[in-house]
């Protein structure tokens, strides 16, 4: 089958004006080729000047398909369902509005993907924070290689589906969408991992930037609703490893997990009322999986035992805490770029080797 572009590119924006111009440039400047590339902007009904920016892209770039929802849907997941049915093209990267991407990073994805017959090819990310960027301490240089994920490993891919190139066969084929929750993009990509029989990791290759310093993004604001949905989202990701027998890997999946639901119970403003009822959800949760909850972070882990043995009143002292601390950016920036497994580098030199 003849197929005009090689990548759809789907794009969730809602209220994104700040950086769109620069993440749709970054695309147009691709060394696979703009002309390859299908660009699909859903935007959610945004408020600022994000509409005309994309109407005058579009107005330019037959590629740059835009669509535009008449009622805000409240999280990506609609917008990246509708961008799936309306893209036309073999394999699909969805990108956040917020971040970017190297110039070399669609042609180098889409063509280990070609080469290898891959239907999911992950790599590695750049963390932007202010004007820094961050990779991992074990990358000592950026390179291209690659190495299979087996049946174990490729299920603890990270939980998003930027930073990954999807053959579009694997979601079409086995009817995958995105749930209308928060966690939606994790379950996903679970669900595309599973159903993938060629999973491609890039342990050394940072092409997607994600732009860790937003408070603009859903995830640095948390209302009670979202912190239930989030819950739901827990509930579907353990429900999509049960159904496929996976339970196995349910214990190890949300060591990762759990923390993610401490960040959001730290950002809550809530009554101590409503905070216990939080709280006890997560224990029922926790209680839910067969198996013992050991998350990596000590801090968490002193607060989580605190909540297993149902001591709110102290898990709620100690996440007030965290909470000031989490709102502090300076502070946070502090511990992230000092007591993480991230080290600074220079972008110009990311293409070196």
């Amino acid at each position: 089958m003849e197929y005009k572009y090689k990548i759809s590119i789907i794009i969730p924006t809602y209220n994104r004006e700040k950086y769109l111009k620069n993440l749709i440039d970054s695309l147009i400047a691709q060394t696979i080729g703009f002309d390859n590339l299908e660009v699909i902007l859903v935007d959610d009904c945004s408020t600022d000047n994000s509409k005309s920016i994309i109407k005058n892209y579009a107005s330019k770039y037959n590629n740059i398909k835009p669509i535009f929802l008449e009622k805000n849907t409240g999280n990506p997941s609609i917008p990246r369902n509708k961008g799936i049915e309306q893209s036309t093209s073999p394999y699909i990267l969805f990108i956040d509005a917020d971040d970017n991407i190297l110039p070399d990073y669609c042609s180098t994805l889409y063509e280990i993907a070609i080469n290898e017959k891959a239907d999911i090819v992950h790599c590695e990310h750049i963390r932007k924070m202010e004007n820094s960027y961050f990779i991992l301490k074990s990358i000592e240089k950026m390179d291209k290689t690659f190495i299979e994920e087996n049946e174990d490993d490729k299920l603890y891919l990270r939980g998003t589906v930027w930073g990954n190139l999807f053959k579009k066969s694997i979601i079409t084929k086995n009817h995958l969408r995105f749930e209308d929750t928060l966690l939606e993009d994790s379950v996903f990509a679970k669900q595309c991992y599973i159903h993938s029989n060629k999973v491609l990791k890039m342990p050394k290759y940072c092409g997607y930037i994600y732009q860790v310093d937003n408070n603009e993004s859903l995830t640095h604001k948390v209302s009670l609703t979202e912190f239930n949905k989030f819950i739901e989202g827990f509930e579907t990701l353990k429900n999509v490893l049960i159904d496929n027998d996976l339970e196995n890997h349910l214990v190890e999946m949300m060591n990762i997990h759990i923390p993610m639901l401490f960040f959001m119970f730290f950002k809550l403003k809530i009554n101590k009322k409503e905070k216990k009822r939080c709280l006890e959800k997560i224990y029922r949760f926790e209680k839910s999986i067969n198996g013992e909850i050991t998350l990596k972070s000590k801090p968490l882990n002193i607060l989580n035992n605190y909540l297993l043995k149902e001591q709110y009143s102290k898990v709620i002292i100690i996440s007030r805490i965290c909470g000031l601390i989490y709102e502090n950016q300076h502070v946070k920036n502090f511990f992230f770029k000092n007591y993480s497994n991230i080290k600074e580098i220079e972008l110009k030199n990311l293409n070196e080797g």
